[in-house]
């Protein structure tokens, strides 16, 4: 099995037949699927990994935010939506907080571990 991750993604997208991408796919031998907040409603969130999870995968999402706020909003969306890993956001320990005090969660984050530069040509 590949050890990668496949997102379902287009211009930081998830895209409109993601749902239809991955069956025609679930039979790959990738464990690791992933999709965005942004392209999704809660329902659709909630079946698509769902659907993935059906097919024994563990389900990824990759999350645009960078301010507290919208980090504890896309958490609380994956933990209701059902995905496993919640990946990209800088660490917070409020985001990291949620997951303890959830026991019945299974998100795990995993953050930025590098510098977030607002603007790369400021420090060039």
């Amino acid at each position: 099995m590949a050890d990668l991750i496949t997102m379902l993604t287009w211009n930081d997208v998830t895209v409109p037949n993601a749902k239809e991408v991955f069956l025609s796919a679930a039979d790959a031998p990738c464990k690791h699927w992933g999709f965005k907040i942004e392209g999704t409603t809660p329902e659709s969130f909630a079946d698509l990994a769902a659907t993935m999870k059906e097919h024994g995968k563990e389900v990824y999402i990759e999350v645009l935010a960078m301010d507290e706020e919208d980090c504890i909003k896309a958490a609380e969306q994956c933990i209701a939506g059902g995905a496993q890993h919640m990946l990209g956001t800088p660490y917070y320990e409020s985001v990291q907080k949620m997951r303890e005090v959830d026991f019945d969660s299974p998100l795990w984050r995993e953050h930025y571990a590098g510098t977030i530069w607002e603007n790369l040509y400021d420090y060039a």
